[in-house]
């Protein structure tokens, strides 16, 4: 057996992790809905859990010792040529300190992300949701047209324009000839779903990727914290199955995000990113027809399909 053969099959395997970790996490979110558990506490605990990993991790590669002031001072010193100028990245000093204003400053919504996310599961069912909630790759690329000017390809005009036929699809009765309530959680886990994605375009735009642990650290970290207050606002109760649940929906949470940081280290970007976003799809929505016994309506059926269609054409590459 080559030496290139086992390189590429590492490579996918990276890839194969990802995309069946990233699947877990809807079902698992399925059951908690199921038996009334507590969002907030599965999301609380989720976040703790994503917390202490990604803590771990970040103490591992010694990315701690570059938070200083010394840094700080780079950091700020470079801001005017890098961010508003658009040259070149942070130095590794100044990468680091990118990375904790970016993840406490976005990490907001992923914890409103993941709420809605449960919400959805609850209200749709775990291929709808799945698959709007890989559709948030809109709100980066829309973002990015607005503010570097980058203009999508061909190929990607098409998927964004099948992407939104998707969502029009999804909340347009053809039988009145009008568009019905809309469902708003859908629409909501986009959006907050999207600005999350963005979080890490942010980050990668202007930042050296070694530091992505401390990037998810602080995402972590300000997901958690948002998790605690809302928590704390609704004052409904939670007990060990919402502890139990949210730790088992945080490891793979985190490391979905980290076996993706391998994959894109050793595939094209566009690559990996096309096979995660349409394997994750596919499989969940073989989970809901299997095991959850969903059962999508016509117009449904036709929004994934056309999802899935896209996500191959807005990462691909000639």
């Amino acid at each position: 057996m080559s030496k290139d053969y086992l390189h590429k099959e590492t490579k996918m395997t990276y890839l194969f992790i990802a995309i069946f970790l990233s699947s877990i996490i809807p079902v698992i979110f399925k059951i908690t809905e199921d038996k009334n558990l507590n969002r907030y506490g599965v999301t609380l605990f989720n976040y703790t859990a994503a917390v202490i990993i990604s803590f771990f991790m970040s103490k591992r590669q010694n990315l701690f010792s570059y938070l200083t002031i010394e840094n700080l001072n780079k950091f700020l010193f470079e801001l005017p040529s890098v961010v508003f100028n658009n040259q070149a990245v942070f130095s590794r000093g100044g990468s680091a300190v990118w990375a904790v204003v970016v993840g406490l400053i976005l990490g907001v919504t992923f914890c409103l992300a993941f709420v809605q996310y449960q919400k959805s599961i609850k209200n749709n069912g775990i291929s709808l949701s799945n698959t709007f909630l890989k559709l948030s790759v809109l709100v980066p690329m829309i973002i990015s047209l607005v503010l570097w000017k980058e203009f999508p390809t061909n190929f990607q005009w098409i998927g964004i324009i099948l992407s939104f036929s998707a969502i029009i699809i999804s909340n347009v009765s053809f039988k009145k000839d009008t568009i019905k309530d809309i469902r708003l959680n859908l629409i909501l886990l986009l959006i907050y779903g999207g600005f999350a994605e963005f979080s890490t375009k942010l980050f990668q735009k202007y930042a050296l990727i070694e530091f992505k642990n401390l990037l998810l650290l602080s995402i972590f970290t300000s997901a958690l914290i948002t998790s605690l207050l809302v928590v704390l606002i609704s004052k409904k109760r939670f007990g060990k199955k919402e502890v139990a649940a949210g730790i088992l929906v945080g490891i793979p949470n985190l490391f979905t995000s980290y076996f993706m940081v391998l994959a894109f280290s050793k595939l094209n970007t566009s690559t990996a990113v096309m096979l995660n976003s349409s394997g994750t799809i596919v499989l969940v929505l073989l989970y809901g027809k299997f095991f959850f016994k969903e059962k999508l309506k016509k117009k449904e059926k036709i929004a994934v399909a056309l999802t899935i269609i896209a996500m191959l054409a807005i990462n691909y590459k000639p």
